[in-house]
């Protein structure tokens, strides 16, 4: 694999594509892990700071802001298409390096009793081979761990995760991520978490 390729991650849940599409959306602040990946958690480890608000800005051209508690708003992304209940794409940029926007589609279909969730984080191609390398991996063991701190609001009833073109690998918690190059660690896009801590309370 040449760490270029799109990254998907699948979650089924019991709920419809509405709520779950609110979930993942305005919501973002109840369940992402921001004690695992964040900015703040990242960038800044060194000061005595954290974070006071994850805000994501439901509507087109909305961003996802991270607030800390010393008053400094982060961007993470800003909202490319807009189609509740069923899609959202997303320029993803979570740090302040000279380094395009990837891209992140979210979409949202009814499966049964449930809906299925997919994330596809894309555009790896745009990036320095300096500062992908390492990220890719971060991201690809990230998004699983992540979907499982969603899944709690919404009562999980499978996920998977596969790297396009490969086929489909089940799993439970995501492996401890490698040993990542300097160049990547604590540079930004959360490429500095070694491992994740627990998933924030389900609300």
């Amino acid at each position: 694999m040449d760490g270029t390729q799109p990254i998907r991650a699948t979650v089924t849940v019991r709920s419809d594509p509405a709520r779950a599409f609110e979930l993942f959306t305005a919501q973002m602040g109840k369940w992402w892990p921001l004690e695992s990946y964040s900015r703040a958690v990242n960038e800044f480890e060194h000061e005595d700071v954290g974070i006071s608000e994850l805000m994501f800005e439901a509507r087109m051209g909305g961003s996802i802001l991270e607030r800390m508690t010393d008053g400094r708003v982060l961007p993470w992304a800003e909202v490319l298409v807009w189609q509740p209940p069923r899609r959202v794409v997303l320029a993803w940029r979570p740090h302040s390096l000279p380094e395009p926007p990837t891209e992140l589609e979210v979409t949202f279909a009814a499966r049964g009793d449930g809906t299925s969730i997919e994330v596809e984080h894309r555009g790896w191609e745009r990036l320095s081979e300096q500062f992908r390398a390492g990220l890719y991996e971060i991201y690809e063991r990230g998004w699983p761990f992540t979907l499982e701190c969603l899944a709690p609001g919404l009562r999980t009833t499978s996920y998977t995760l596969r790297t396009l073109p490969s086929p489909p690998v089940i799993g439970s918690a995501p492996p401890p991520p490698p040993d990542v190059p300097q160049a990547a660690t604590r540079r930004g896009g959360f490429a500095g978490m070694a491992s994740a801590v627990p998933c924030p309370p389900a609300h």
